[in-house]
């Protein structure tokens, strides 16, 4: 387990710091532990803890792996519904939509200590390298865009599995997968339009991980098999549609024990060359909808993947999947759940992205134009779980760089906004 350089500092006067800080006005350590005001993505924060050799309130701290081991106070979010809609999956026998699977998907909550009356006692040291201004350890999902000739080498790879563990059921779904093309290894599909602290030595995030306190790492057991993710809902497959997987080639767990370090962070990214089964479903609606196509997507935490070998397509295809009660999959700590795959070719150069943050019970959408020398107009519609919103068509003009929110809804509902006009260009 690596560890976070974090100082211990004095606790003199924290209590009425803290106070202020928090807004409580009082010096009282269980008022400040539970207070409403705690930032729950700082590393360093009051949480339940009921250890076998209990801390002494005064001045010990937990450690490192302790904070791991509960996800550094944070509850996973698990979306047992969109596990079973994973295409691939051998008990595919449920009949969940893509909205009813998205409304499993929120921010993780945060569990604060309650008190010696249930052996959680509040702890004044637990503010120690509190951080009021930290941020989600994940954020910033962008748009993935793929052309024809992306999706054409995608659905022909072919998928090497090499088996990391040394022994025992856990272990031996310790895989490393290698996309290949004509036989030869490939790396032209890696997503990275996201922002996420790996782990905690210099370097080891993607993306403007400023503010972000907590490495996913200590919230994804590194002990375990988990791996990110992002599922692709495929509307056509089957009689209701199911969600196709794409992961990193390495667990953290094996990146981690390979040293880590960012010559080794591709290995973690989502690589759409991983599951061409899935490809293939896609070129073919992309093909159906007239050479173009948005694809919606949600970024995942997985544990223990499976794979399996499916006919499509004419061919024998690679398909990651789910093995029957035994993967996991949560959503990512920031509850996002509306990022796009745009596939084809479009009828114009795509100048616009989306973004939906969480936070204080409300989901935003934002809409941005990624041109940085020119404005753009956009009409949209809002889609809130499955239904489109009056007016149907909305309009924005965007400066260059402009971000802009354009739509909100409270937090368990799915918001998703469709851009279905660029320049009056019809993109649908």
């Amino acid at each position: 387990m690596s560890t976070i350089g974090y100082v211990v500092r004095s606790p003199i006067n924290i209590e009425t710091d803290l106070g202020v800080l928090l807004g409580t006005g009082s010096g009282d350590v269980g008022v400040n532990c539970k207070s409403g005001m705690v930032n729950k993505w700082s590393f360093r924060k009051p949480v339940r803890w009921n250890p076998a050799t209990p801390r002494t309130p005064e001045w010990e701290t937990l450690t490192n792996a302790e904070m791991a081991s509960i996800h550094c106070g944070l509850a996973p979010v698990a979306v047992a519904k969109l596990l079973k809609r994973i295409i691939g999956n051998t008990s595919y026998l449920y009949t969940y939509d893509k909205e009813e699977c998205l409304q499993e998907v929120s921010e993780w909550p945060y569990y604060q200590p309650r008190g010696l009356s249930y052996d959680e006692p509040f702890r004044v040291m637990d503010f120690d390298a509190y951080k009021h201004n930290a941020v989600a350890p994940d954020g910033g999902w962008l748009q993935l865009e793929l052309d024809d000739s992306d999706l054409d080498k995608m659905k022909d790879t072919t998928v090497d599995v090499d088996v990391m563990g040394g022994g025992g059921d856990a272990d031996v779904r310790n895989y490393k997968f290698t996309p290949k093309y004509n036989g030869s290894t490939i790396n032209s599909y890696l997503y990275s339009a996201f922002s996420m602290r790996f782990g905690v030595a210099s370097g080891e995030e993607i993306g403007d991980s400023t503010n972000m306190d907590i490495p996913i790492e200590y919230i994804a057991d590194i002990t375990g098999n988990w791996r990110i993710a992002i599922a692709v809902w495929i509307e056509s497959y089957g009689s209701y549609g199911g969600w196709g997987i794409f992961a990193g080639r390495e667990t953290i767990k094996q990146y981690r024990a390979e040293g880590g370090g960012t010559g080794s962070l591709a290995k973690l990214l989502p690589d759409f060359a991983t599951n061409p089964s899935v490809a293939y479903l896609m070129r073919s609606e992309v093909t159906t909808a007239g050479g173009f196509k948005s694809f919606d997507a949600v970024p995942l935490l997985v544990k223990d993947l499976g794979y399996t070998n499916t006919q499509i397509g004419g061919q024998n295809r690679f398909c990651l999947c789910t093995l029957d009660d035994v993967t996991e999959a949560y959503c990512m700590p920031s509850g996002t759940n509306a990022m796009q795959v745009a596939c084809g070719e479009p009828p114009v150069t795509i100048w616009f992205d989306m973004r939906y943050e969480r936070r204080g019970g409300v989901t935003r959408a934002f809409l941005i134009n990624k041109d940085t020398e020119n404005s753009h107009e956009f009409i949209y519609s809002i889609i809130v779980d499955g239904v489109t919103q009056q007016p149907t068509d909305r309009y924005a003009n965007l400066a260059a760089s402009e971000t802009r929110q354009v739509g909100a809804t409270a937090t368990g509902y799915v918001i998703s906004i469709v851009v279905t006009k660029q320049d009056n260009v019809p993109l649908t």
